[in-house]
């Protein structure tokens, strides 16, 4: 995971979303060489499926980063963050998670513990259709 890790913070370029916080797939990502947080965890998730890491233990999750929100993905135990340079991760205590998504399962965030929540995310069921599709 930390090769994939390294491999999308290095090639893939941080760009502000637009109004309107557009979810890129995988493809979208890498063809355009950019993202915001969400897409680069997006990368993240659907490069490490491909590797067999199972859907459901690959978490996407919403937190504050230094009071901003943010996007990072949660697999176990470790936090991979585009915010930091290759190969470092950030420890537990750098951001406040709040709310983690599955494609299939929401989860209310607190501590890093993990509770099922019935959560609809719209942009989850059209990035999974879209995906599908690309």
């Amino acid at each position: 995971m930390l090769d994939i890790n390294d491999w999308v913070n290095t090639n893939i370029k941080y760009l502000k979303d637009k109004p309107g916080d557009h979810w890129q797939t995988l493809a979208e990502t890498i063809k355009l060489g950019t993202g915001d947080c969400e897409d680069f965890v997006i990368a993240k998730k659907f490069l490490a499926m491909e590797r067999g890491i199972p859907e459901a233990e690959l978490i996407m999750v919403y937190c504050l980063a230094d009071t901003v929100a943010h996007m990072v993905l949660y697999w176990n135990g470790i936090i991979y963050d585009n915010r930091n340079l290759c190969g470092k991760l950030c420890t537990h205590t750098d951001i406040i998670p709040y709310i983690g998504y599955t494609l299939h399962t929401s989860y209310i965030v607190t501590e890093w513990q993990f509770i099922e929540h019935k959560i609809v995310n719209t942009k989850i069921q059209n990035l999974i259709k879209r995906h599908n599709n690309d």
